[in-house]
């Protein structure tokens, strides 16, 4: 008899983040007297789900990196926390050089 294979599981909230950065949604926008869509503004921010679902990890495993201090900076606004692409970026260069 064989045996189920185990997978690791993943929020809801991650899964919704990964999908939400997949599926782009047009705005309809008036130019000219005529409706057309465009694509929304480019993402400036991640909040801690989507940048998990992003890098494919588990909020648990980035929430561990951040207390070791190699976590990306974080902004907060108002009770809200957020990851600036310029801090994304900046930590991605840092984890490369450290596993150089």
């Amino acid at each position: 008899m064989s045996r189920k294979q185990t997978t690791g599981k993943r929020s809801k909230a991650a899964l919704q983040a990964k999908a939400a950065l997949h599926a782009v949604k047009y705005e309809p926008v008036w130019v000219q007297g005529r409706l057309i869509r465009v694509p929304p503004p480019p993402l400036s921010a991640f909040t801690i789900p989507a940048f998990c679902a992003a890098f494919d990890m588990s909020e648990r495993y980035y929430y561990l990196l951040r207390e070791r201090g190699e976590g990306p900076k974080e902004m907060r606004m108002g009770s809200r926390v957020l990851i600036s692409i310029d801090a994304v970026a900046k930590w991605q260069t840092a984890r490369e050089k450290a596993t150089a």
